[in-house]
């Protein structure tokens, strides 16, 4: 998507989705999970970006020079469609898993397009690209949990109450 017009909106719905997913996280949390919140919630802009940038690092490994924009305007345009997905959670029933794997899956279907499209490469490199993005977010979300988890055990907050003699 070359159309510069398309910025703002995908910008819009980027920050709306990162906004709603912080909002199900507070709705969700317990009275105990509270503290951890501090901690946890400025992590989902971070891991938004970090995912984003997954699949362009990965579509310049694999030989495309297309801009960034070219990726996020029509992804983040779609993710309007997406905020419905932050939903289904916070109503727990049986369609609830059925639900969240259908949006999973067609997310995953719109990325490959999107990447295809937006990086003007093949079907393999695209299934490559996603594929090896995936992965490679996986690490780095790894990574930011154990260093999470060392200030928190740092700072005292992720202390276990002593056991009982």
């Amino acid at each position: 998507c070359k159309d510069s017009n398309a910025t703002t909106p995908a910008i819009i719905f980027f920050a709306a989705g990162i906004a709603l997913q912080i909002i199900s996280e507070i709705v969700k949390s317990t009275p105990e999970s509270k503290p951890h919140l501090i901690f946890t919630l400025p992590i989902f802009p971070v891991l938004a970006l970090l995912f984003l940038a997954s699949f362009h690092w990965m579509a310049r490994l694999f030989g495309s020079r297309e801009k960034f924009y070219n990726f996020f305007r029509p992804l983040g345009i779609t993710l309007l469609f997406d905020i419905a997905a932050v939903f289904i959670p916070m109503f727990p029933s049986p369609f609830s898993i059925v639900f969240s794997l259908l949006f999973g899956i067609w997310g995953l279907m719109v990325i490959l397009f999107i990447i295809r499209e937006a990086y003007q490469v093949s079907l393999g490199k695209s299934i490559g690209i996603l594929l090896t993005a995936l992965l490679s977010f996986m690490a780095m979300v790894v990574i930011l949990f154990l260093i999470i988890l060392v200030i928190m055990f740092i700072s005292g907050i992720g202390q276990f109450p002593a056991f009982p003699k």
